[in-house]
């Protein structure tokens, strides 16, 4: 799947994930995250993370199995090394888009 999926923050950042499969090999590289599933043209949200290594959170995650239950096909991921950034947006799209596994930052 090669069609990014667009966001952009409050502060008019557009950010541009791209819907891997779980199992994809991953690259050490930080960003945020989405575990979601596309219905008909639109994806639906059910987790939203960040990490500083891809490759050592996302084959393992602890909530892609109940995400996978929940309908989850894709994880949807964007690079951003900046902590401070991945913060202030993780909490951004946990807010605006209210994934259910999310319990924090709501």
């Amino acid at each position: 799947m090669s069609e990014t999926v667009k966001w952009k923050s409050k502060d008019g950042t557009e950010l541009n994930f791209e819907p891997l499969p779980q199992t994809s090999d991953w690259s050490d590289a930080g960003g945020l995250y989405l575990f979601g599933s596309l219905k008909g043209s639109t994806w639906g949200i059910l987790y939203v993370g960040q990490t500083n290594n891809f490759s050592n959170r996302i084959p393992n995650h602890d909530r892609w199995s109940e995400a996978k239950k929940l309908g989850a096909t894709h994880v949807l991921a964007v690079v951003l090394e900046s902590q401070t950034k991945r913060d202030k947006y993780e909490k951004e799209l946990i807010q605006e888009l209210q994934p259910s596994l999310n319990t924090q930052l709501k």
